[in-house]
Formats: C-alpha cells, structure tokens, sequence
C-alpha cells in the first residue's frame, strides 16, 4: 500500500481532532467539589508587566466553576529534584505543557492584564493526576 503525504496529512488531521474533543471532555475535580468538564469552564490567563523587559509576562491560569464561579487557581508542586534552572524549560514545567495543550480546549479563554483579583482557591487536582492530562516531566518529553 503507497500512501500519499496528503494521505498522511488527512489522517493526522483526524487524529488531532478525535485527541482535541476527547480532552475537552475530560473532567477535573474543582474546589467546589464537584467534576466539570473542561469544555464547560471558562480559564483566565494572567498577565503581569514587566518592567525589565517594557512588556507583558504570562503568568497563572484560574479556571473559573461554572457553578459557584469560584476560580480554581491551577497549581503545581515545585519539584526540588529538578534544578532550577531547568524548571522554566518545557519540558520541566508542568504548567507550561498544561497551558499549551489545555488552555485553548475551555469554553473562553480571558487574558487578564492585571485587573483580576476575583477570590481562587488553589487546586492541585492537575498535578496529581499529570498522567491523565498527559504532563510528562523529562528530556525525552522536549517541546
């Protein structure tokens, strides 16, 4: 069998979709109690300016409940074992990898530019469960 690269392509498409929907159904358990899916919360992404550098940083990622509204303050344990210098790197950072592959499956994604200041309670739900969202910490795992 001689398989085109638009074949291929075509293929890869529909594998990038079927792996999209299946993660925007995934569920996490939010600190109100109960398991939302993430296509039904709404993620803020702040921001912070930096002086040094005259621009805009990223910085945390707040899911907000659909039920309570209460925002759900995305959090991961620093991992004395890596050091930190690598801890920025992709392939070290959980919250890099969960904002890369995640962010854009919620039903709205709101950059927030300081303004932001909505009550959260942090949530570790991601961090321990990093196999299930597919957060691989490692060199073999590069960006």
């Amino acid at each position: 069998m001689n398989t085109t690269i638009e074949e291929l392509e075509r293929q890869l498409y529909i594998a990038k979709k079927v792996e999209r929907e299946k993660n925007r159904n995934k569920k996490f358990l939010c600190v109100c109690g109960s398991k939302h899916r993430i296509r039904d919360c709404k993620i803020i992404h702040t921001y912070w300016y930096a002086d040094s550098h005259s621009d805009w940083s990223k910085g945390e990622l707040k899911i907000i409940c659909p039920e309570t509204y209460i925002r759900n303050r995305v959090m991961f344990e620093v991992r004395p074992e890596i050091e930190k210098g690598k801890r920025w790197a992709y392939s070290y950072n959980p919250l890099l990898q969960f904002s890369k592959e995640y962010k854009g499956l919620f039903n709205e994604v709101i950059n927030d530019y300081g303004k932001e200041d909505g009550a959260y309670e942090n949530n570790y739900y991601f961090d321990r469960n990093q196999d299930e969202f597919n957060i691989k910490i490692g060199e073999e795992f590069q960006y």
